[in-house]
């Protein structure tokens, strides 16, 4: 869990596009020494897709398309090193109460950042790695955005400048991808932590309201307000009142404090200048129409674009668009359908922890039309993923192979010896 206690440490270093792949390669050693490892029935779509994936690099055509290549695909192989180790480890060794707090000490880091945005947008400092690596690296402007660090990113979408917090990471738009994905496990920890950290963290939730709005990041409003609404649906099916009205409350108190202060009149303005939808709509279009150059195997990642929408790259913009073009129809396909396996199976979970863990899921996949899932989100989702799930195999992983089987449980696959 390294990845989201020591995240800052390695944002302010420059090395979050290494980290990846470090943690990636330790994990899977960590693995290897174990006698016995279990995944899930259905965790081999999610292989067949980091297969696929693969396969997919032999499109690749130019260096910096292969640097975004290893970028994207050692975050993808380091979620599935956390899954494992999450789904492996018992409760006892591991408790999810551990877990989740360990991952609400990242949306606080997240929080914080968007604090930082507020009272500093205009800082900009260089990291150790800018100013260690060669400048011909640093030209490369996808490099150079993980590597120079700014607190806010300075926007005129409502006709005057702007700081929509993008700390601790290269694009406002990963910010509030994040801060979305975080808030689940923010809320489950408030039953699992101390009264001071429940109290703490609900002041910095209220007044995270402020950066939330100001991020003008829609996609984060619109998938976190639908997790909520989701999560308010999935307490009042099982007939659970206290966390419905918990999640009833802090809807109106988020709602409560937009609508009855100047922060309406942005939302308002927002709304009301669409700004970017034109050029999302052309690299949407511009992905589709790659796709049918290359629908199997796609291009290995996002290719250039002529277009005007910020030099952004065709298949960025959003996981769905990156699937398609990076790795074709059949990793779109196997990706989507190993989420909507997960979020399948793990709807059945009772406890406060698990219904959360769900709704991350639910969420990800409402942010796949908008939000790129990588590199952080992804590890987010799939942690989610492993402690839900976890909850519902053989009466725990460490079980022997001939042990019960609970009846509403799913036997494990065991891999090794």
């Amino acid at each position: 869990m390294v990845v989201f206690v020591a995240y800052p440490l390695w944002w302010v270093l420059g090395v979050t596009a290494v980290m990846w792949t470090a943690v990636a390669l330790l994990g899977g050693i960590a693995l290897l020494t174990r006698r016995r490892v279990r995944v899930p029935r259905g965790f081999g779509i999610w292989l067949l897709f980091l297969a696929w994936m693969l396969i997919s690099a032999s499109q690749l055509s130019a260096f910096d398309r292969s640097v975004a290549f290893v970028y994207r695909g050692s975050a993808y192989l380091c979620a599935t090193v956390l899954f494992i180790y999450v789904f492996n480890t018992p409760k006892e060794v591991l408790p999810d109460k551990t877990v989740i707090r360990l991952v609400a000490m990242f949306w606080v880091v997240v929080a914080g950042g968007g604090l930082l945005a507020m009272a500093f947008p205009t800082a900009s400092f260089s990291s150790l790695a800018e100013l260690v690596l060669p400048r011909s690296l640093l030209n490369v402007r996808f490099i150079e955005s993980l590597v120079h660090l700014e607190f806010a990113q300075t926007s005129r979408i409502l006709g005057f400048p702007i700081g929509r917090p993008r700390a601790p990471f290269a694009f406002t738009n990963a910010w509030g991808s994040n801060f979305a994905l975080l808030t689940p496990f923010l809320v489950a920890s408030w039953a699992a932590g101390s009264r001071r950290w429940s109290r703490l963290t609900r002041v910095m939730l209220l007044v995270s309201v402020v950066s939330v709005v100001v991020s003008l990041n829609r996609g984060m409003w619109l998938s976190l307000s639908l997790g909520l609404l989701y999560a308010a649906a999935r307490f009042a099916r099982q007939g659970r009142v206290r966390p419905l009205i918990g999640v009833g409350t802090l809807l109106a108190t988020m709602v409560g404090i937009v609508y009855f202060t100047p922060l309406l009149g942005v939302v308002e303005g927002r709304q009301a200048t669409p700004h970017s939808d034109a050029g999302r709509l052309a690299l949407y279009q511009a992905s589709i129409n790659l796709a049918r150059e290359s629908p199997v195997l796609g291009y290995g990642a996002p290719q250039p674009s002529d277009l005007k929408e910020g030099g952004a790259s065709i298949g960025t913009h959003g996981q769905f668009w990156l699937l398609l073009v990076s790795h074709g129809l059949p990793g779109l396909l196997l990706y989507v359908g190993w989420m909507l396996f997960a979020l399948w199976h793990t709807r059945r979970g009772r406890s406060d922890v698990h219904v959360w863990c769900h709704v991350v899921i639910f969420i990800s996949l409402v942010q796949m039309a908008f939000y790129e899932q990588v590199p952080t989100q992804i590890t987010i989702v799939m942690v989610a993923a492993a402690l839900a799930l976890r909850a519902l195999y053989i009466p725990s992983v460490t079980a022997p192979p001939d042990g019960p089987v609970a009846e509403d449980r799913v036997p494990a696959v065991k891999v090794g010896v």
